[in-house]
């Protein structure tokens, strides 16, 4: 579901177009939700020098900007990923199993990634980072992004996702 496997120093991040975007609030004045952007940065090929390189061209990077809590969901696309935690912003990643009463909602139309009702979910584990520790994280495990504040910081993270290779299979590449 996920592991800590290190952290990386301080380096520079430029942040490019970006991918995707989801709201987690009607639209208002203000935005809340999280953002994905193409990017670039030493960080990256840090990342990519962990795996083996035969498997480099079934990754992609992106940053991850988020200023909001993210519901329980599992992912659209990716399967695993490997996560830099740049700002974490206090914020705490939570892992569920599912009920038998849970049933996924759809979103984005992609008929794979689902939000669930939290009431229907029991809490696995949980990990909250600090900056620049790197994560193996398994995107189809039900999971949330949550901080217990009414103020929501930015979070920025650094992620290198792949949608052909498993959790168990990308955390094999690294031990």
């Amino acid at each position: 579901m996920f592991k800590k496997i290190g952290s990386i120093n301080n380096d520079n991040i430029t942040k490019l177009q970006k991918q995707i975007e989801f709201s987690t609030r009607p639209t208002d004045a203000d935005w809340y939700g999280i953002r994905y952007y193409n990017v670039e940065s030493p960080h990256v090929t840090a990342l990519y020098n962990l795996l083996p390189p035969e498997v480099h061209q079934y990754f992609y990077a992106s940053l991850l900007v988020i200023n909001d809590d993210i519901p329980p969901h599992t992912d659209i696309v990716d399967t695993a990923c490997l996560n830099c935690y740049i700002t974490p912003g206090g914020y705490t990643t939570n892992f569920y199993d599912s009920t038998k009463d849970a049933v996924g909602v759809e979103f984005a139309e992609q008929k794979d990634g689902h939000y669930y009702n939290k009431s229907n979910l029991i809490l696995k584990r949980s990990f909250t980072a600090t900056p620049l520790e790197i994560y193996i994280f398994d995107n189809k495990t039900i999971h949330e992004v949550v901080i217990d504040s009414v103020v929501k910081p930015t979070r920025e993270v650094l992620q290198l996702a792949t949608n052909r290779y498993s959790y168990n299979e990308l955390y094999e590449m690294l031990i």
